[in-house]
Order: structure tokens, then sequence, then C-alpha cells
């Protein structure tokens, strides 16, 4: 009938005619739908992540969405959610492909940053012991010596 939706694939229309006379005559002929609609796809945002040391981390993400409105597309991931990320930023190309062979790809950032961690010594030079230059604690140095004469004594005694 006029106006009809027809599936996807190959449909068979047969029109038949008739005359006030009573005479008909046929003819058929095919209606072909193909799907040629890639799927809809939406990427996750950008990430960022830090890691320290420095060196490469396991990056999870969340998983991109894909739709469309004759299969469930095969969505697949350039670097797939926990794999390893050296420190930059790397893009993820995700693509959604459904049964006809369409496809959509979208991608997003993961910026892995490097924490440098720094350590300061304190001010008065020492270890923070209070045995730095110009203090009243005793020295390194003094505390070497006094470290060696009490193994001497052990040593002394046995």
């Amino acid at each position: 009938a006029p106006g009809s939706r027809f599936p996807l694939g190959t449909t068979t229309v047969t029109q038949t005619a008739t005359d006030e006379a009573g005479n008909s005559a046929s003819c058929s002929f095919t209606v072909t739908v193909v799907d040629t609609t890639a799927p809809a796809l939406v990427c996750p945002a950008d990430v960022a992540v830090e890691v320290s040391p420095p060196g490469e981390l396991a990056v999870d993400y969340p998983a991109a969405v894909a739709s469309d409105a004759v299969s469930t597309p095969v969505v697949t991931y350039s670097q797939v959610s926990g794999s390893r990320f050296a420190p930059g930023t790397t893009a993820v190309t995700v693509t959604a492909t459904d049964a006809a062979g369409n496809a959509a790809s979208c991608s997003f950032q993961v910026k892995v940053e490097a924490r440098h961690v720094v350590v300061a010594a304190p001010a008065s030079g020492g270890c923070g012991c209070g045995a730095g230059p110009g203090t009243a604690g005793l020295g390194w140095g003094a505390l070497l010596l006094l470290g060696k004469g009490v193994t001497r004594r052990r040593r002394g005694r046995a």
C-alpha cells in the first residue's frame, strides 16, 4: 500500500489492476532497503591524571556510548580502559560499527602528568636534628667518633 514502511533487505511488491470488465494485470518489483546510517557515538570527557614517581600509569576511563537504529554497534578503542599511558597527552580513538558495516569515530585525550617530588634541606643546614653548623648539638663528625669509641669499648671487653 502507498506509504508503507519496508524492513531492511529486499521486499517484493506485487501490484494488480482490474478494469470494469474484470480484466486484470499484475506486475511485480522489488524494494531494497539498505542501512547506510552510521551509529551515534559519544566519547567520554578528556581524562587527566598524575603519576609519582614519573613513569607509566594504568588509566581507567568511562565507556563511550553508542547506539544504532537497526543493530547493536560494536565499540572498539585504540587503547582500552586500564591501558598503561606514558607521561604526556595521548589521543584515544573510539569507533562504533553497526551490523551493516557503517562506522562512526570520536576521540578524547588522556593526559598523564608526572608529579616531581622535591625534598628540600632544612634551613639549618643539618638534618632537622639540631646538628647543623652553628648549633649547640653534636655534629655528624662527633657522632661518628662517639660511635667508634663505643665499638672499641665493646671489643675490648670481649
